[in-house]
């Protein structure tokens, strides 16, 4: 069951339209949860004076409204803006206040583009894969195609999704499309040769290095990372564990020790996606 929030005013039947993110509200709960959830493509125009308006007069909130004029008069900071009424809700932790303020700053004065990059990249970095591979795609469609080094950072950035839903095809597509973008993209060229490695035989992968010479000082950096993690993972913990995992095997019935596998395979397999 959710967490139950006490309402702090009332619920306004005419909403409040955030038009930076599409989306109404009707109470400052909701408008709270929009805050938090949206803070890297929100822009100086959340602080207005039509806002505070509406708190005041819609949902009964004078004491907040009184707290917000301020700060829209004399133009302050969009972020304390957002802080004083996160804070006069009780909404979330201090610490989700806290990082939901610096989210706000961190992205005000970016481009739109630039802002909704950096919203699905946050998804990403929090493993929230369905939601960030929408945001990407959406902004694939409309991202300026003049912009080569941006639209190298955002296929980059498609490519390591990708990765992690364990579609090494895509994910090398992306990246290698990342590379035409930006020749400098050093990342991708390394990643995508990495892609490669992943989904072709050693006879393959030699092939393609000889069919493309621009990766091959790339192809050097990449085994000496593969030598690296070879030479490190043997004394790794997760490789202790599945030691102890496979002395487990004699002693449990097949179907019991298939369930273990399992089990681990598919936890390896999350950490993988938040890599």
């Amino acid at each position: 069951m959710g967490e139950l929030r006490a309402t702090v005013g009332r619920y306004s039947i005419t909403p409040y339209r955030i038009t930076q993110v599409g989306t109404s509200v009707h109470c400052i709960e909701e408008l709270c949860f929009l805050l938090q959830e949206n803070a890297l493509l929100l822009d100086r125009s959340i602080c207005n004076e039509e806002l505070v308006n509406w708190l005041s007069d819609n949902c009964g909130l004078k004491e907040l409204a009184q707290q917000l004029k301020p700060l829209v008069h004399q133009k302050g900071s969009p972020s304390a803006f957002a802080g004083i009424i996160l804070e006069y809700a009780d909404y979330a932790t201090k610490e989700e206040r806290t990082e939901t303020e610096r989210l706000l700053r961190e992205g005000m004065d970016e481009a739109t583009h630039v802002k909704q990059k950096n919203y699905a990249d946050y998804l990403l970095s929090h493993n929230k894969l369905d939601e960030a591979l929408t945001a990407y795609q959406s902004l694939y469609d409309t991202a300026p195609k003049q912009d080569h080094s941006f639209n190298s950072s955002l296929l980059t950035s498609m490519g390591v999704l990708m990765a992690r839903l364990f579609r090494f095809e895509a994910a090398a597509d992306y990246f290698l499309e990342a590379y035409h973008e930006n020749p400098l993209n050093e990342a991708a060229a390394i990643q995508y040769l990495a892609a490669k490695r992943m989904l072709l035989t050693p006879e393959e992968y030699v092939a393609l290095l000889a069919g493309q010479s621009q990766f091959y000082e790339y192809s050097l950096k990449l085994e000496t990372m593969f030598s690296e993690a070879t030479r490190d993972y043997p004394m790794s913990a997760q490789m202790q564990e599945l030691r102890s995992l496979m002395q487990k095997r004699t002693s449990l019935a097949p179907s019991a020790f298939d369930a273990l596998i399992d089990e681990k395979l598919n936890e390896m397999k999350a950490t993988y996606r938040t890599l």
